[in-house]
């Protein structure tokens, strides 16, 4: 058994321990909720290649089970299930899948905390999830789902496992001090892509001078090692100025590096960017936020890039409608992935809405439309739309019908891809 499967199985098994030694026996059963999904997908192009598309059918069987405890003071959080895979002509494809999260918090009396966070996958889906995702697109969580930009053209079975512990003090309401890290294990059976591993350390601290201003910062040191392309060293800092002048605005100014350096013969390269934002709350279910900036990215012995950026997003949270809206742009960078993009100009719209006409219909649809400039002149143009509709057929039983088109456009054919899926789910859950 490798270290990742270890990492896995033994954070699980802690997960289900230590709810034990906190409640009541019947309390601690009552939280469990054992499941099964049976899952029908019809795929059309499996492999997202321009030529030769590979049409078939995906049946999935995935037990599973989710137990919730989580208060303001501490709980844990925990979901696991296993998939097994059957593909309809494409038998030598057939494989196990696994996803796993865990969630937990202590929140002591001497006011130190402890936070923990496990994410597993063991997945062969060409277009990968986002594991981590930035404070400012927590609502991708409820709405709209965040991919990767690298994509395997094949179904080669990967797995990720993200351990992430903290420990903080807390001096005051949101006044903190505290340590983050962060290892992300990722092994992929495609010899061309191999394993790599991140080691992440976060030192931050934020401080309230009075109930409008504060400021806050944080040092990132990453040790990236890879199988296939040179290791990486990095450092980030930021450091923010934050003014509230009223319980629903907030304003703010920042500036942030960083500095990634490889081993040859990859070039080093800086970032720096400076930043204002705000956001705002125009009710307890609907909030806007803008932030823009200016970049510039010099690297070592080459030509570097500069530019704007820009995030802008709102967020409805309603009970019966949520929707999202969501406009990137500027530059992300791609590490520990399948393809290891690196820097890249990223422009991205997404939108997303969800609608319950009645209580047991649930209607969605979401879009994105992605630009992507990589530094080797390669060009992109995604974009998709996803409908699902949802059906409480009893307080246990549930059934899911989803169709999802995507599409890439390149100025390099063999990245070309379109892709239509249409999967049928039913689920029943133990309550």
């Amino acid at each position: 058994m490798n270290n990742m499967w270890k990492w896995a199985f033994a954070s699980f098994f802690i997960a289900i321990l230590l709810p034990a030694l906190s409640v009541y026996a019947a309390d601690y059963l009552s939280m469990m909720h054992p499941y099964v999904s049976l899952m029908q997908t019809y795929d059309d192009n499996i492999n997202l290649t321009p030529n030769y598309k590979i049409k078939d059918g995906i049946t999935t069987l995935q037990p599973g089970i989710s137990f919730q405890n989580m208060k303001e003071s501490g709980g844990l959080n925990f979901d696991v299930n296993m998939g097994q895979n059957w593909y309809w002509n494409e038998s030598q494809t057939n494989f196990t899948s696994v996803n796993g999260t865990l969630d937990a918090k202590y929140m002591s009396s001497e006011h130190i905390n402890l936070y923990l966070q496990e994410i597993f996958t063991r997945s062969n889906e060409p277009r990968e999830e986002q594991y981590v995702v930035p404070v400012e697109f927590l609502y991708y969580n409820t709405v709209i789902k965040a991919y990767m930009l690298s994509v395997q053209q094949a179904r080669f079975i990967y797995e990720r496992n993200v351990v992430m512990p903290a420990v903080e003090y807390q001096f005051g309401k949101d006044d903190r001090i505290g340590l983050k890290y962060r290892n992300d294990a990722y092994n992929d059976q495609d010899p061309t892509v191999g394993k790599s591993q991140e080691n992440y350390l976060n030192p931050y601290f934020s401080y309230w001078f009075d109930p409008q201003n504060s400021i806050s910062g944080e040092y990132g040191f990453t040790r990236g090692d890879f199988q296939n392309d040179p290791n990486l060293e990095a450092h980030m800092g930021r450091l923010r100025y934050t003014n509230r002048p009223d319980p629903n605005l907030t304003v703010y100014t920042e500036y942030f590096y960083e500095y990634r350096n490889f081993d040859p013969p990859y070039l080093d390269y800086d970032i720096h960017e400076p930043r204002v934002g705000m956001t705002y709350n125009f009710s307890s279910t609907m909030q806007a936020s803008l932030q823009v900036g200016y970049y510039w990215q010099k690297v070592q012995d080459g030509p570097g890039k500069n530019g704007p950026t820009y995030i802008a997003s709102l967020t409805n949270l309603d009970k019966r409608t949520t929707y999202s809206l969501l406009m990137q742009g500027g530059y992300t960078e791609d590490y520990f992935t399948s393809q290891n993009l690196g820097f890249v100009r990223y422009y991205n719209f997404a939108a997303s809405i969800m609608h319950s006409p009645e209580k047991h219909i649930h209607l969605g649809l979401s879009g994105n439309l992605g630009l992507v400039d990589q530094s080797n002149n390669q060009n992109e143009t995604i974009y998709g739309i996803t409908g699902t509709v949802g059906y409480d057929v009893l307080k246990w039983l549930t059934l899911s019908l989803v169709y999802t088109h995507q599409e890439e456009d390149s100025n390099i054919e063999t990245s070309e891809y379109i892709d239509n899926r249409l999967m049928l789910t039913i689920k029943a859950i133990y309550l």
